[in-house]
């Protein structure tokens, strides 16, 4: 009989014990899911703005080094991305955007001296990478109807 007792009562707390695990998971894998995808929300806009830095440390240098200076560099695309040009209270901008796990689209931008346009076309204010190594992107003046500006060329 003391040995069916105490079976009864080590039951008893087996049971306990799973409902409470089975009411505390109910309510913490949601939470740890929404962190993740927060988390990888941050990492992918990170990406995309040390990008955005990147080339605008170098448009920054180009401009300063006066017309007729380029440069060469290579660097990482972390993932598929659009970057654009844009001006907005006569000043200078590159920007892209970041898709978040919720699928809103958050703008990422970088401010830069000067106008810039893509890829040796002086009418292109965008351009599409994708995710991989680019090597020898060029940062160079050109000039176009009598205007003198940036271009960024990935190569």
């Amino acid at each position: 009989d003391l040995m069916d007792s105490r079976a009864q009562v080590s039951l008893e707390y087996l049971l306990i014990f799973l409902i409470s695990l089975s009411i505390l998971s109910m309510f913490s894998i949601p939470l740890i899911e929404d962190t993740v995808s927060d988390v990888n929300d941050i990492k992918k806009s990170m990406d995309i703005k040390n990008t955005l830095i990147e080339l605008s440390n170098n448009v920054n240098l180009v401009h300063a080094s006066g017309y007729g200076s380029k440069k060469t560099i290579s660097m990482n695309i972390p993932c598929n991305m659009n970057i654009y040009y844009k001006t907005k209270n006569s000043r200078h901008y590159l920007y892209s955007y970041c898709v978040l796990s919720d699928n809103t689209k958050k703008e990422i931008e970088v401010e830069i001296p000067c106008r810039v346009s893509f890829n040796n076309k002086p009418t292109y204010y965008y351009t599409s990478l994708k995710k991989q190594w680019y090597y020898n992107i060029e940062v160079k003046w050109i000039e176009y109807n009598d205007d003198y500006f940036m271009n960024i060329y990935f190569r």
